[in-house]
């Protein structure tokens, strides 16, 4: 482990409200990134905790200009308060509200706690706390071939629930996650703003050197026995080259030699860097030769330079830089062209009337039952799954398999009556003390 990750593991002030994400490069190594985070788990948001820490990784690579090309490590310490069914020992403390990160170890009680006959259960749910968050963030990230490692810890909160801590001696809740990771990431692609070629090659600056007394404009001259009206950027000119590059598109400037092959008849434009021309740079050389400076078109014989086959064949009018379209593009993002063949595979269905009527319907439908209609949607789908493991599971065969590694089946189960529990409790208070 290098210094700067295990400074970096140390922690710093920091507020714990919300979800809390640092990120920092490896030292020398500009494609690792280290992050730590802290979450805090509400009964009713746990996905929502997890979500918004996922999100804020994202958006703080984001700002960074990176993204992530793969997960190396995930350590994840899972979190449980020192109550159930009664209070039990602690393993951590972390009472510094404005330090999540630091804990120290806590010892054993001396007295003969009611909640420690307990204490494997509630590292069960300590445990799915952080398999939760490993697996949402293996998800959300490249993973393959990932090193990941979930811890579980008893915290101390007094010896009760979180939300009857005392909140001045234990300012952090007990049912919480710490996690560090070890990224791969990358310089994200820079999005491609669309350009038209004629707009863009107006504002670039050239140069080319002639012969006196004019090396504008068009004459003729005998080519192959044959009178032919050629531009004077041919003719009067041994080289012509881009002065300024435009990074926006992918153009760089370049130097390049204007000669006739007598053998072939025709002008020959070579980059005197001995390199191959890009695209970027053959399209603004085809326009440089049929435009001049004023914008007339003055090369008549374009059939007498050799240029790339493709080039001879576009119309430059609709030639854009960063557009979607593959046959007009000539700065490639291959997201965008996936996305533009995906759509044109797409299978195409026809809508009748009928579809369409049916499909707002449900739409208005689907809007008219209120911000929450999810939580009662979950409720009776959790019935229904319930009735069916009721009445329909048989009791040995699943005892069979609770008894054959699957015990966090029931640990599960146990989790989610505590969370019923107090779901329920709290509707149950609130109802009724509206109803006296």
């Amino acid at each position: 482990m290098d210094k700067i990750f295990r400074r970096f593991l140390i922690g710093e002030a920091l507020d714990f409200s919300k979800p809390i994400i640092n990120s920092i490069p490896a030292e020398d190594k500009p494609n690792e990134h280290y992050v730590k985070g802290f979450i805090t788990f509400d009964v009713t948001k746990s996905e929502v905790a997890i979500n918004n820490a996922i999100q804020k990784i994202k958006t703080d690579l984001d700002k960074k200009g990176l993204e992530v090309t793969g997960v190396m490590l995930v350590n994840v310490y899972g979190g449980a308060s020192n109550y159930l069914n009664g209070p039990m020992n602690a393993d951590f403390k972390n009472t510094n509200a404005s330090d999540p990160f630091k804990i120290e170890k806590v010892g054993k009680s001396d007295k003969e706690l009611s909640g420690e006959k307990n204490r494997d259960k509630n590292l069960g749910y300590a445990t799915s706390r952080g398999n939760a968050l490993k697996d949402a963030i293996l998800k959300a990230f490249p993973s393959q071939g990932a090193t990941s490692n979930v811890y579980a810890r008893i915290m101390d909160t007094g010896g009760v629930i979180d939300e009857k801590r005392d909140v001045n001696l234990y300012p952090i809740p007990g049912q919480q996650a710490a996690f560090t990771l070890k990224l791969n990431v990358k310089q994200k692609e820079k999005e491609i703003p669309e350009f038209n070629a004629f707009d863009v090659f107006k504002q670039t600056e050239s140069n080319r050197s002639g012969r006196a007394p004019s090396y504008y404009g068009s004459e003729n001259i005998k080519i192959g026995g044959k009178d032919v009206l050629i531009c004077k950027i041919l003719s009067r000119n041994g080289n012509l080259g881009l002065k300024v590059d435009l990074p926006d598109i992918g153009l760089t400037k370049f130097q390049a030699s204007i000669s006739f092959d007598k053998s072939s008849n025709m002008y020959k434009i070579t980059n005197n860097n001995g390199k191959e021309f890009t695209k970027q740079q053959w399209t603004w050389i085809y326009w440089y030769l049929t435009n001049d400076e004023k914008g007339n078109n003055n090369c008549k014989a374009i059939d007498y330079v050799e240029l790339p086959s493709w080039l001879k064949s576009i119309d430059l009018s609709k030639v854009k830089f960063g557009a979607t379209d593959k046959e007009h593009e000539f700065v490639h993002n291959k997201s965008k062209h996936d996305l533009v063949n995906e759509n044109r595979n797409m299978k195409r269905v026809k809508l009748t009337e009928k579809d369409l009527y049916r499909i707002v319907r449900e739409t208005l439908n689907e809007e008219s039952r209120g911000e929450n209609y999810m939580f009662f949607s979950n409720l009776t789908q959790m019935r229904r799954q319930l009735d069916i493991m009721i009445k329909e599971f048989d009791p040995n065969k699943v005892n069979d398999i609770l008894n054959n590694g699957h015990d966090w089946a029931d640990d599960h189960i146990t989790e989610a009556k505590v969370n019923i529990d107090q779901v329920f409790d709290f509707f149950m208070n609130k109802l009724k003390g509206k109803k006296k």
